[in-house]
């Protein structure tokens, strides 16, 4: 089994220094903030994308570790009720997948977001909806 950690839950420290204890541990994927909610601690994809050297620096990060990039995390809410927060959210995620594109990343995990509940909504609305209760019978399980 291979695994991944997500490297966000270190933003506090140098993604270097990150790196060195993931392999000290045995991981050998990471999973990278690269928008949104959780941030471009780790990983700024239009930074990168902007500077060759960089983007260098940074792949060059994981191979003399012998380590890779699972994925590219960027969870926005590109359907955000209010429009101006909606855009940088989308260009968060298109700027994630540019990256990943230049990196040979193949996934990027994103949040599809909530609108609000009306047009003239300022929040997003999340509904929480359970199972039907009679579960198997609606999914025909047996």
């Amino acid at each position: 089994m291979e695994l991944s950690i997500f490297s966000v839950v270190y933003k506090d420290k140098p993604l270097g220094e990150v790196l060195d204890n993931f392999k000290q541990k045995g991981v050998m994927h990471v999973e990278l903030g690269s928008g949104g909610f959780i941030g471009k601690d780790h990983c700024n994809p239009r930074a990168l994308l902007k500077d060759k050297n960089e983007l260098r620096k940074f792949k060059d990060m994981f191979d003399s570790r012998d380590m890779s990039i699972a994925t590219l995390s960027c969870h926005g809410n590109p359907v955000h009720p209010q429009k101006d927060l909606a855009a940088v959210y989308h260009q968060d995620i298109k700027e994630s997948i540019d990256l990943a594109s230049e990196l040979g990343v193949e996934r990027i995990v994103t949040f599809s977001g909530c609108p609000g509940d009306s047009d003239g909504s300022k929040y997003p609305n999340w509904p929480v909806s359970p199972f039907p209760e009679d579960f198997q019978t609606v999914y025909k399980w047996q």
